[in-house]
């Protein structure tokens, strides 16, 4: 007679839920559709909803989840510097060089937003990752 411990039955039946949910509802490790470089969410869809790979790292990308929720109550309009248009924003952005850009050198070093939360590490690494791939106004 063969035993079977019970933890090899609990994950057996784990690895065979996971499974036929992945390809039932066309995601997880058992999809075809996954591929590498997909962007990921981060969170709950809503506006606040940040992605984390490098090829969305657009101007459109910055400008929606950084620079306009936590920068343009302040630097708009007349306010020095002005982050309300791409023209405006490379005034403080050196393409390529984030460490030579005061927009990054000020976000990543914590001196902004000022009075305000401080940006999240996925918020500072995609206005890193849109200045080290040219800061194109894409």
């Amino acid at each position: 007679m063969h035993l079977i411990c019970p933890k090899t039955v609990i994950v057996i039946l784990v690895a065979t839920n996971l499974a036929s949910c992945g390809a039932m509802y066309g995601s997880g490790p058992t999809s075809s559709s996954y591929t590498s470089g997909t962007p990921v969410t981060v969170g709950t869809p809503s506006s606040s909803t940040i992605t984390t790979s490098s090829s969305s790292a657009t101007f459109s990308a910055v400008q929606s989840q950084v620079l306009t929720p936590y920068c343009s109550s302040c630097h708009a309009g007349g306010t020095s510097p002005n982050l309300s248009s791409y023209s405006s924003v490379m005034g403080v952005v050196t393409a390529g060089s984030p460490s030579g850009s005061q927009l990054y050198t000020d976000i990543s070093g914590g001196r902004m937003p000022l009075g305000g939360n401080s940006l999240s590490a996925t918020q500072i690494q995609l206005v890193s990752d849109w200045i080290t791939q040219g800061a194109q106004n894409n």
